[in-house]
């Protein structure tokens, strides 16, 4: 079994958004925690990063950029989507399945969003998905909580601290 460390949306405009558990600031240092232990186990990492097709979030040079302090580094694999699901219309599934991958560890933002999207779209693909809740937030605390519960009660999923 190989796994993969999937960042889901953690750029500047959208943490900004950040409002429970965890703030923007809270959130950039989990998820740097989180690509620091991945990196040294030598677990890939894909950040997941949401464009606008009218290009009104500045793109991926404006506020669409990955947000500083997070951990990319140059030849992380990026790959871009237009709506909230990763897997929707993007070559993330063609990414793992090259890499390999059926195990994905999801962080970022938002819990009640892009996370439970992508987790319940990646295990209906086969994937075995584990969301790493303490480097994940949403707009409110209420919604990140609400979120994973209905990702281990109604999924299955696995939600992890």
């Amino acid at each position: 079994m190989s796994s993969c460390l999937v960042v889901i949306d953690a750029q500047d405009w959208i943490l900004d958004l950040a409002g429970g558990p965890l703030s923007r600031a809270e959130l950039i240092s989990a998820i740097a925690r989180r690509v620091a232990q991945f990196r040294a186990g030598n677990v890939p990492i894909i950040w997941v990063r949401f464009l606008r097709q009218d290009g009104s979030d500045g793109g991926p040079d404006g506020a669409a950029q990955i947000a500083d302090g997070c951990g990319l580094i140059d030849g992380d694999v990026v790959t871009d989507k237009f709506g909230v699901d990763a897997f929707a219309g993007t070559e993330l599934d063609s990414v793992l399945q090259a890499m390999r991958i059926d195990e994905l560890e999801l962080v970022g933002f938002s819990t009640a969003h892009a996370i439970i999207e992508t987790a319940v779209t990646g295990a209906d693909l086969g994937y075995r998905i584990s969301v790493l809740a303490d480097a994940c937030s949403a707009p409110t605390a209420q919604m990140h909580v609400d979120a994973l519960q209905q990702l281990k009660r109604v999924c299955g999923i696995i939600v992890e601290a």
